[in-house]
């Protein structure tokens, strides 16, 4: 008990002090039968590649810690798919739209349930389906109001606290048309149902969608960097990334004006260092912070517990991306730390710490 009081009390002095550290070893990980005895394991790994930069010259160690200059930057968040960068998301659209800007990502995927306004995807839940759901919600909510209302006045009264806890619990129960859909899709998924029937089935195209592939194949090149680059193509800018099965990509068409003006700190999330590479290029090193999403959550618990289409290619993804970032470890500016232990969607007072340590990242900028 008293290890992991101090655990605790050191997690809250990373999070109040998290611009301070210039670097974080992680040693979080599913190692194989026997590789936690290797001589390179991932905790050597990321030192070795944190020091090397340093003794070969490419980067250099300040002697002291200057305050950073107040201007708009570029945060791009790299992680995975539990790594907390959604949660992230969703509080800088709600209550940190004063201080940074959430940049819309167009993706090749379909829509899932965690998905907010900042993502544009190429499919998404049939409109057709979508209103018989909707019919079938409104339907059970009369039936549940209409015998509610049976329900003597003086009983109601009497019980009135258990009343309306009861009341509550029907409407939560009855769940309104995306609940539904989403409900139904997570059980076609654990039946093992076939994805490409289950999207053909349930799913049409968005017409907010960009063609990021036609852009890509036709658009002005600007930079370009093993599968990232910034195209433009009538009049706008596209940051595009990804292989041609799966492509991401956002409009940049405003940014250069964005931080010339010091408007507010833009954000985007991307879990690959070219992009960083090319934007650093496009718009200056100082300009663009790197930062990675870490959770505790494992591959095994993200795909016990998540509901997304595409949860099987995310869980493979759990141990590149820990990868890359162990590799490229000397080129992160800041690590947010999600202290959570199993994967849930619900509010919590970890999610609140998370967040917490974005917020006092932006302020520091």
């Amino acid at each position: 008990m008293a290890r992991y009081e101090k655990a605790v009390a050191i997690y809250r002095i990373y999070i109040e002090n998290i611009v301070l550290f210039d670097n974080v070893i992680l040693n979080s990980i599913e190692y194989n039968f026997g590789e936690e005895q290797n001589q390179n394991t991932i905790l050597d790994s990321q030192l070795e590649n944190l020091l090397l930069p340093i003794i070969q010259g490419q980067k250099s160690l300040q002697n002291e810690r200057k305050a950073y200059p107040k201007s708009s930057r570029i945060f791009v968040i790299a992680g995975n798919a539990a790594s907390g960068k959604d949660e992230i998301i969703r509080a800088l659209l709600s209550m940190g739209k004063l201080q940074a800007k959430v940049l819309p990502k167009y993706t090749m995927r379909q829509q899932e349930p965690e998905d907010g306004s900042e993502m544009i995807c190429q499919y998404v839940p049939k409109k057709s389906y979508l209103s018989k759901l909707k019919a079938n919600y409104f339907s059970k909510k009369t039936w549940i109001e209409k015998n509610l209302g049976r329900m003597d006045a003086k009983f109601k009264n009497e019980y009135k606290e258990e009343f309306l806890l009861f009341q509550r619990q029907l409407e939560e129960k009855n769940q309104n048309e995306y609940l539904r859909f989403w409900n139904i899709i997570s059980k076609k998924i654990k039946n093992c149902e076939n994805e490409e029937s289950i999207l053909n089935d349930y799913f049409e195209f968005n017409s907010q969608y960009e063609d990021l592939l036609d852009i890509k194949k036709t658009a002005k090149i600007l930079y370009e960097e093993h599968n990232a680059g910034i195209y433009e193509k009538y009049e706008k800018r596209y940051l595009i990334y990804g292989n041609e099965a799966k492509l991401y990509g956002c409009d940049i068409t405003e940014l250069e004006d964005i931080l010339s003006k010091n408007k507010f700190h833009l954000v985007i999330a991307a879990s690959q260092i070219e992009v960083v590479n090319i934007l650093k290029k496009m718009y200056g090193e100082n300009r663009i912070r790197l930062i990675y999403a870490h959770s505790d959550i494992s591959a095994s618990e993200f795909e016990e517990n998540a509901t997304d289409i595409t949860k099987k290619d995310k869980k493979e993804e759990f141990r590149r991306i820990l990868d890359d970032y162990t590799k490229d470890i000397a080129y992160y500016n800041h690590v947010t730390i999600y202290a959570k232990s199993q994967l849930t969607y619900e509010q919590t007072s970890k999610e609140e710490e998370l967040v917490d340590q974005m917020f006092r990242l932006l302020r520091a900028y």
